[in-house]
């Protein structure tokens, strides 16, 4: 993809999130036997959204039975911009779009779980009048979504909200948000059937905090981390969190004087973290990752790919079974190409690997012992199109396949995989007819 392609892509999903701005049950929600592997595939793409003013920034979650929601931003005059959802079922497909968010002011920036028992949780910001605020909504199977809750009620414009959920309801948020001094990493545990608690500061620095994420398992174990400036350079930090004992303190993850940024995080069944990250030598950025065991920590920064070319925008997806897989895009002097590396659980990452140049913004999901799901932007020489691929572990990643099928360019592609493979993508469009659009696909 051309340089000034993928400059231009990164401006506009910079600008849309940080620039701020019915209820549904859907059909019949009953699940559908799951197709073998051997016949699943992609299907059509569709318009999921209401089709009546500017769409973007698009997000899905998908439940055991491979039923899904969708959320989103949209301008429907005469309504600021609002937080919209769709529900995918298995046995009829996508539904009618609703309005999630009911307050007044601008919404953006949403984020949404589904819990295996089809529930859900959304979070967004929204305008307060006086400030973006951080709100949140529950999707009751057969009921469709509540009221607008609250999530914070501090002073200062809160951007950027991350949520992760566990099994039993309760779910986990952070997001990044200003005191007019700084800007800090906020969190706040909500208890199923109860609400949401009292935000609490997850870092103490006199220094600027951002682009948090956060990763949970079912016992409540979460692990946030975020970037922020340590006087010489922008660093890597992470804070765990039990529900016994809430945060335990912010840990340094690197020591390095140069850059670093784009933090991600994921947590697995048994609380080992990997922290994933891009940081500078000094001539190009390179990943790094860190990983967390419990009883005894943080380790140090591993360098997990020896590329020449910059690298950024890491993904990190745990297995059932404690391994995990990082993805991100790698500049190579003339086309930004996908790489992976794989970690053994107890022994550690192997070497990285390219897997498809001309593809940047891989998102990824590991969802079987030996199988993923990833989706990435490719430019064909006048738009910006899709392509996924699935990888198992003994025979690697299968032939890429378009699921764009539509004459409109993309933006960013967002993928959520259940234990049975079955994948939901979203993704919104930069021109054409059809711009502004948010369109979805399914493998199934």
């Amino acid at each position: 993809m051309p340089i000034k392609i993928k400059v231009m892509m990164r401006f506009l999903r910079l600008h849309l999130v940080l620039c701020l701005i019915c209820t549904y049950c859907g059909p019949n929600e009953a699940s559908k036997d799951v197709p073998s592997s051997s016949s699943m595939k992609w299907q059509v793409a569709s318009l999921i959204d209401n089709n009546c003013g500017i769409a973007y920034n698009p997000q899905v979650a998908i439940d055991p039975n491979g039923n899904g929601i969708a959320v989103w931003r949209e301008q429907c005059p005469p309504l600021s911009q609002q937080i919209y959802a769709n529900y995918y079922n298995t046995n009829s497909g996508w539904g009618i779009p609703v309005r999630v968010s009911n307050n007044s002011g601008g919404a953006g920036a949403p984020q949404i779980r589904m819990y295996p028992n089809g529930n859900a949780i959304a979070i967004w910001i929204q305008s307060d009048g006086t400030y973006s605020s951080i709100y949140s909504s529950t999707y009751t199977l057969g009921s469709g979504w509540g009221a607008s809750l609250l999530v914070e009620n501090n002073t200062g414009d809160a951007y950027l909200p991350v949520i992760a959920i566990r099994s039993n309801g309760d779910a986990i948020a952070i997001w990044q948000q200003n005191d007019g001094t700084y800007t800090s990493i906020y969190g706040n545990y909500y208890t199923s059937n109860v609400g949401w608690g009292a935000a609490t500061l997850v870092e103490n620095s006199i220094r600027d905090a951002s682009w948090p994420d956060l990763g949970i398992n079912n016992n409540g174990d979460a692990v946030a981390i975020w970037s922020q400036s340590n006087g010489v350079a922008t660093s890597i930090y992470a804070n765990y969190f039990t529900v016994a004992g809430g945060w335990a303190g912010a840990t340094l993850l690197e020591s390095s004087n140069q850059s670093a940024g784009d933090p991600q995080v994921a947590v697995d069944v048994n609380g080992v973290a990997i922290a994933v990250w891009r940081q500078s030598d000094g001539t190009y950025n390179s990943i790094y990752a860190n990983q967390y065991l419990n009883g005894v920590g943080w380790g140090s920064a591993t360098l997990i790919e020896s590329s020449i070319g910059d690298a950024h925008e890491p993904k990190i997806s745990f297995s059932p079974n404690g391994n995990a897989m990082a993805a991100w895009d790698q500049y190579n002097g003339s086309d930004y190409c996908f790489f992976v590396n794989n970690y053994t659980a107890n022994v550690g990452w192997g070497t990285a690997s390219n897997v498809k140049c001309n593809a940047s913004d891989v998102d990824i999901v590991y969802y079987k012992n030996d199988e993923a799901m990833a989706a990435w932007a490719i430019w064909d020489g006048s738009k910006v199109s899709l392509e996924a691929s699935k990888y198992v572990a003994a025979s690697g990643w299968s032939s890429p396949e378009m699921i764009s099928n539509n004459s409109a360019s993309t933006d960013v592609v967002q993928i959520a995989t259940n234990q049975n493979g079955v994948t939901l993508a979203v993704w919104g469009t930069l021109g054409g007819i059809l711009e502004d659009k948010i369109f979805a696909n399914q493998f199934e």
